[in-house]
């Protein structure tokens, strides 16, 4: 399988997680928030916090250890492409300007209803 890396959370849930496994920063930006001055929240507090900041690997330092509450969903053949380079993006705009003027959908073959899949993980015990 390959890890495309879509998430599909609750905020509630992606929080608890950074809870466990980064506390100490969920505590400061929580701080830098509530502390404001004059009823304006502390931009200087916010400038200070993101610049004692180190980088987080989310897959490493968050998610590891949490296998047992997170779900992988296997979806058929739907079209996605990592975008992460400007000839990938290119090739897309090519794609659809090919296609353009006609009724084909070139981008989604398949359609994943998160519903649908929520619906499976909550039957099967998940």
């Amino acid at each position: 399988m390959w890890n495309s890396f879509i998430i599909a959370a609750h905020g509630t849930a992606l929080l608890a997680l950074f809870e466990r496994n980064a506390g100490d920063l969920v505590s400061s930006m929580r701080e830098a928030l509530n502390g404001k001055a004059g009823g304006e929240m502390n931009s200087a507090r916010l400038d200070a916090l993101y610049a004692s900041m180190h980088p987080i690997d989310f897959s490493r330092d968050i998610l590891r250890g949490q296998e047992t509450g997170i779900r992988v969903v296997r979806i058929p053949a739907c079209g996605w492409t990592d975008l992460g380079t400007p000839k990938r993006v290119a090739a897309i705009l090519n794609r659809a300007d090919e296609n353009s003027g006609n009724d084909v959908d070139y981008a989604a073959p398949a359609i994943l209803s998160l519903a649908a899949q929520y619906e499976r993980l909550r039957y099967c015990g998940a």
